[in-house]
Formats: C-alpha cells, sequence, structure tokens
C-alpha cells in the first residue's frame, strides 16, 4: 500500500524511510467557490487518545492514506477498532458558513471533530457488539470563524466493528466535501436517490412477494384443504421479510447482528415452507433428504452467534448459513426434474422458474463460499445490469420476479381447474 507525500516521495504506511512532511491541508480556492473535494490523502492513525482531537497535536508523523479506501489495505492490515483521521482545510473568508459532508461508513461509525469541538457524528462511533451496519453520510454544520482566513483543523474517530470490516473493509464511501450548507445538503440527497435507486429492482421483489402472497393466503382462506396455498403464501412473505429489512439494513436503522438473525430467520421459514409446498404439490414424502434441508435451514441462524461473539468475520459466517441453504435448493430442482421425467404436469409447469431461481440462488451461494474460501474478490463481483428502465434490473432480480409470477399463474389455474372439477361433481 503505497502513496505519494506531499514532497513527491512514495511513502508506506506502516514501514516507510521518508515520512511526508507537514500537515494533510485542502483550501477553498476563492470565496466564490461551493465546493471543494476532501478526497486527497489525510493523516491516519489506529488506536483512540482523545488528545487527537486538538487543533494543536503534531500528526506529522503519521501515515498519509485515502480515507474512501480501507486502512487495511494501505499498510495496516488485521487493524480494527479505533483510528484517527486528521487534516486542515483553508477557508479564505471565516465568515462564510461551511458544512462538511462525509459519506456513509461502513462497520461501524464516526465521530467529527473541528477544532476540538464535537461537531456531529454517523453510525455507531463506540466499541459495540451489536453496530448499526452501514452508517448513512450526514451533513455536518462547521462553526463560523472570524472576519479573516482560517484554518479548520478536523479529527476523525472511527471505529471499524471487526466481523464486518474484515469482509467489507474499514473505509469512508466516497470520501468527504465541504462547501454551503444548502449545496452539502442537496448533494447527500442525490447520493441517497443514487443509492436507492441501486436497490431499486430488489425491493420492487419485496413489495411484489408481499402483494402476491397475501393474494395466495386469500385463496388458502377461501379453500382451506389446499395447503399448498398456504405454504406459498408463507414462501412468499418470507421473502418479503428478508428484502425489506435488507431495506432497513441500508437507511442505517437497524442493529447489523439484528438484522442478520431476523433476516436469517425469516429465510429459514421461507425455506421450509418451499419444501412443503413442492412436497404437497408433487405429492411427495417429507422424509429423507428434504427433512435433512429442512433442519438445515432451520439452524441457519444460529450462525449469528460466530458474529456476535466475534468467533469470526462475517464472511465467514455468510459462507456458512449459504452452505446450510443449499441443501434445500438442490432439493427442489431435482425433485421438480424427477416427476417431469415421470410426466407429471405440475412438475412440467414447475421446473423452468423454480430452476431459473434456485440455480441462480445455488451460483450466487457458490461465488460467496469460494469467495471466503480462496480470499479472491472477483467471486463475489456485482451482477451486471440486465434492464435499466424504469430502474436497474440483475439477473437475480429478472429471476425473483419469474419465479413469482410463474408461480402465481400456475397456482391460480390450479385453483381454477379444482373448482371445475368441484362443480362437476356436484
Amino acid at each position: 500500500a503505497q502513496g505519494k507525500g506531499q514532497d513527491g516521495t512514495r511513502v508506506g504506511a506502516v514501514d516507510a524511510t521518508v515520512r511526508p512532511r507537514g500537515p494533510a491541508v485542502f483550501s477553498m480556492a476563492g470565496n466564490h467557490v461551493r465546493e471543494s473535494l476532501l478526497d486527497g490523502l489525510w493523516r491516519f492513525h489506529p488506536g483512540n487518545d482523545p488528545a487527537w482531537a486538538e487543533p494543536g497535536f503534531d500528526d506529522s508523523h503519521w501515515a498519509l492514506i485515502r480515507p474512501d479506501e480501507s486502512w487495511t489495505k494501505q499498510g495496516f492490515p488485521n487493524r480494527y477498532g479505533y483510528g484517527w483521521y486528521r487534516f486542515d482545510f483553508y477557508q479564505p473568508d471565516g465568515a462564510r458558513r461551511l458544512a462538511l459532508l462525509l459519506g456513509q461508513c461502513i462497520s461501524g461509525g464516526c465521530e467529527v471533530y473541528a477544532d476540538g469541538k464535537l461537531i456531529g457524528q454517523t453510525g455507531t462511533s463506540q466499541a459495540s457488539r451489536a453496530p448499526i451496519g452501514f452508517a448513512r453520510g450526514a451533513v455536518l454544520p462547521v462553526p463560523v470563524g472570524g472576519t479573516g482566513p482560517r484554518t479548520i483543523h478536523f479529527a476523525i474517530r472511527r471505529w471499524a466493528y471487526g466481523p464486518i470490516a474484515s469482509w467489507a473493509g474499514t473505509r469512508i464511501l466516497d470520501g468527504a466535501e465541504i462547501g454551503d450548507p444548502a449545496l452539502m445538503a442537496q448533494r447527500l440527497q442525490q447520493e441517497q436517490a443514487a443509492f436507492a435507486r441501486e436497490f431499486a429492482g430488489e425491493y420492487s421483489s419485496g413489495l411484489l412477494a408481499l402483494l402476491v402472497g397475501l393474494t395466495v393466503l386469500a385463496l388458502f382462506l377461501f379453500h382451506t384443504e389446499d395447503r399448498e396455498y398456504l405454504w406459498f403464501s408463507i414462501v412468499l412473505l418470507g421473502m418479503a421479510a428478508v428484502l425489506l429489512l435488507h431495506l432497513e439494513l441500508n437507511l442505517g436503522t437497524i442493529r447489523f447482528v439484528v438484522w442478520r438473525f431476523l433476516a436469517l430467520s425469516a429465510g429459514a421459514v421461507s425455506g421450509v415452507a418451499t419444501l412443503l409446498f413442492f412436497a404437497t404439490v408433487l405429492k411427495m414424502r417429507r422424509r429423507g433428504w428434504g427433512g435433512v434441508a429442512c433442519v438445515a435451514m432451520a439452524l441457519s441462524p444460529l450462525t449469528v452467534a460466530m458474529i456476535y461473539f466475534e468467533w469470526t468475520g462475517v464472511g465467514i459466517s455468510f459462507a456458512v448459513a449459504s452452505l446450510l441453504t443449499v441443501p434445500a435448493s438442490m432439493w427442489v430442482i431435482v425433485a421438480l426434474a424427477v416427476r417431469s421425467v415421470k410426466k407429471d404436469v405440475s412438475a412440467w409447469l414447475l421446473l423452468a422458474p423454480s430452476a431459473l431461481y434456485y440455480g441462480d440462488s445455488l451460483v450466487a451461494y457458490g461465488h460467496r463460499i469460494a469467495w471466503q474460501v480462496t480470499g479472491n474478490p472477483k467471486f463475489m463481483g456485482k451482477s451486471s445490469v440486465w434492464v435499466q428502465w424504469p430502474f436497474p434490473l440483475g439477473l437475480s432480480d429478472l429471476t425473483t420476479l419469474v419465479f413469482i409470477f410463474a408461480l402465481l399463474v400456475f397456482l391460480v389455474w390450479r385453483f381454477a381447474r379444482a373448482r371445475q372439477q368441484e362443480a362437476r361433481l356436484s
């Protein structure tokens, strides 16, 4: 992890023989400039000392690193917990109102000091076993100085939660900006809108699952002898709960371990209901491989203990939870394929959408497990966008939508056929 100091020399964050001289300084070039990007190098040091917030502290011996990249990749490997950033900002007109726009903090939170005074914080800035997973960005007002030029000394105490930081890094997304408060608020809204649009496909799938789940539940209440409608409504409602909980996580309104436990519990209920649904529709026994898959799904919420007690990182915990869900996905695909060979009409209708949905899930699980085993981040590459309008949709989003629509059509067809048969018998 090498960088360039202000004097042009290449330095490392730990064992450099030549350190850059002078503080990390940013300036506003003229009174008419409305904003200034703070995307250069900041001073950094691991540890926690309140004296590091003071403007007179000498930080010339600290390393210079980028705030929008993880410090674990810039010469401080396996260092989690507390770390401090420092930089100075030169303001030509001290009477002008300024605000600091701080990007999203992954795996913890930040406390921001200006000239030694706390001006705000984001996320969970104190050590905790249950921190906010992804702290949202914030606009923090900077105290007004005198009428003349001044230098503002900023210090940011960053706390990084080890289990998440070992997986997602310790960076501050998009770094920081400083400028007019109204402009900074507008920039924050733009960033949040872009972030929301990125996950719009996932949340629309959750909303669709909720609406279709309630519709199928109404079909079951109309004819309670058909248990497949009950199981599939639970499948969809559990799916909706998982996706809507993910929304809460991205909004920074739920503790990470709480989100993970609730999401895994909803996923386990949905997974067990999936097996019961297909076993009912295909008239198969609920023992053997299907029973093992049910037990494995039921055990997946217990993997949260690996995170809460900090036995391992989030990535390993996620990989183990994914491994426990593999038997259920494989059982569905194999059961439908076997029944299709036996010329079961229901299996024929369900095979293609189910194979797409659960096949995509198996590939995602395989990538996640391979990433943890090999450490190669290419296995967790972002899925390509297949549809741009009305919002970005990836392959997983499309397979989910196809699966929900296809099974809804199947159940409506099955419901109508059963009612016609009842009418003929009557």
